[in-house]
């Protein structure tokens, strides 16, 4: 049976082989998948977070002291985050541009169409006209999914990144030497770091 594991280990090692010095590629640094997610994913529920408190103290001025000065920065920085939050995962992993990206922007163009809309037909009647009101939905919705894609495919984009720039890991099996000189089957990182 100990033959049979170390033949089976045997068949799924490798030997490590290392580039002479000075031959060595200058290879870029690994990039990590749940860095990139967290970075996308807290700056964008961070601004959601600023811009949810701006609207609370428009409804509610009495709560904040001195909100006449609090609101406008919060609604200003909450929506620099909610806009560049969902791409800085991507960024990090060297893409600055992907379907996510798209979509936002489609979706911030139709909802600002929709409120330019809404704010030329204001004055014009007592009927009130539900296409601005559907192209803000519209536009929003478009907006809310484009970021959920982008933000849902940043660690995809960053083994993009490892795999085009030569950085990989991986296990295999490996035959280990134990103390008694005997040889078991264990378990080996390998990779181009």
């Amino acid at each position: 049976m100990r033959n049979v594991v170390f033949a089976i280990a045997m068949l799924f090692s490798t030997v490590a082989a290392a580039e002479p010095p000075g031959d060595t590629p200058a290879r870029a640094p690994q990039r990590d998948r749940s860095t990139a997610l967290w970075m996308s994913l807290s700056t964008t529920l961070g601004g959601l977070g600023l811009v949810l408190v701006a609207a609370d103290v428009g409804i509610r001025p009495q709560a904040y002291p001195n909100e006449q000065w609090l609101q406008p920065p919060l609604v200003a920085i909450g929506s620099a985050a909610l806009l560049v939050g969902p791409s800085l995962g991507s960024a990090y992993a060297g893409r600055f541009w992907n379907g996510g990206t798209g979509m936002r922007l489609a979706g911030l163009a139709i909802a600002g169409a929709g409120f330019a809309e809404g704010l030329a037909s204001r004055g014009e009647g007592a009927s009130v006209d539900p296409g601005p009101y559907l192209m803000l939905a519209a536009g929003g919705f478009l907006y809310l999914v484009g970021a959920t894609y982008e933000i849902a495919t940043t660690p995809r984009a960053v083994d993009l990144y490892n795999r085009e720039h030569g950085v990989s890991a991986q296990l295999s099996l490996a035959p280990i030497r134990a103390r008694d000189g005997s040889i078991a089957p264990g378990v080996s990182l390998s990779g181009q770091f």
